[in-house]
């Protein structure tokens, strides 16, 4: 006859055992991408919300302006040789980098030139943004971007990420060499980084101001950004446009790039006649006439995330 005391233990080990199952169960739970209890937070995500792209956008393009400056600036400083302006530019320049990716590489006010390299002297075309992890008032993020030179005629990738800290509106920049250095450069929707997220303090440079668009300021840079790529980087036009477009109009590039062609100074010169908003479950189109009777639909499933329905 087993004893009191055995069952109490067969018991007591029973217990612990259904506990440890638990705890692995929910933590399966807990971590999968469709879970409830997922911190969507916590994972690669596309931006969704259209306040939070621009003020993405906003702090990489500041930061890109000034970077052309380092190499591309006027100097319009009685005061400054040319020397001393391109210095004073690289100073701007470090004061928006985070601090991490500063650390990281051991970059100073004296090396940074040596560090950073060049860029284009071009406009910088965001193609995506996903945000990679975000902790209260900071997040992270990873911008793919083109660098457009429609002088020289030549396109060139720049990935960059950002630290923005909203409740202070101060942002730090991570190059190319960060990213793909610590294998941000496969990234996936759903995926998890350990990141440690801290306050960025506020400095003469990194500040931004929070975006707060309306509709019609959305619409017409939607608009303008495909206009500018039919103009200056076709491959990204074409790759815009809706699959059921290409199928019926231009079943090659080469037919698209003729199309644009023969439309050019139309291109050039036209603006938004009209425009109407259809919402739908899993999209939005907004359908527009251009001021010359052209209709196109663009399909937006997020923030400036769209193909082109050209009727």
């Amino acid at each position: 006859m087993v004893s009191r005391k055995v069952r109490r233990n067969v018991l007591l080990v029973v217990g612990i055992l259904i506990v440890i199952l638990l705890i692995v169960i929910f933590s399966i739970i807990y971590n999968s991408p469709d879970s409830i209890f997922s911190n969507k937070d916590n994972r690669v995500t596309r931006v969704d919300n259209v306040n939070e792209y621009y003020d993405v956008q906003t702090c990489v393009k500041k930061f890109y302006e000034l970077y052309k400056d380092v190499y591309y600036g006027e100097n319009f400083y009685e005061n400054l040789t040319n020397e001393e302006f391109k210095q004073r530019s690289l100073e701007i320049l470090y004061n928006m980098l985070d601090k991490e990716y500063i650390e990281k590489y051991s970059i100073t006010k004296d090396n940074i030139s040596e560090k950073v390299g060049e860029v284009l002297n071009a406009t910088l075309q965001i193609n995506d943004i996903y945000r990679i992890k975000k902790n209260d008032d900071i997040a992270m993020y990873i911008v793919y971007s083109e660098q457009v030179d429609n002088v020289n005629n030549k396109i060139e990738d720049l990935n960059l990420m950002v630290k923005i800290d909203s409740s202070r509106n101060t942002f730090g920049i991570l190059l190319d060499n960060y990213i793909v250095d610590q294998g941000f450069n496969n990234i996936k929707e759903n995926q998890k980084y350990n990141i440690e997220l801290s306050n960025i303090l506020a400095n003469s440079t990194n500040k931004f101001t929070g975006a707060d668009i309306d509709q019609v300021t959305y619409v017409e840079n939607m608009f303008e950004d495909y206009r500018y790529s039919m103009m200056y980087n076709r491959n990204r036009a074409y790759s815009l446009v809706n699959e059921e477009t290409k199928n019926n109009k231009f079943n090659t590039f080469d037919s698209y790039n003729n199309y644009i062609k023969d439309n050019i100074k139309n291109i050039v010169t036209m603006k938004i006649k009209t425009y109407k908003v259809n919402e739908q479950e899993k999209y939005t189109d907004y359908e527009y006439v251009d001021t010359y009777g052209n209709q196109y639909t663009f399909r937006v499933t997020s923030p400036m995330k769209y193909t082109v329905i050209i009727k």
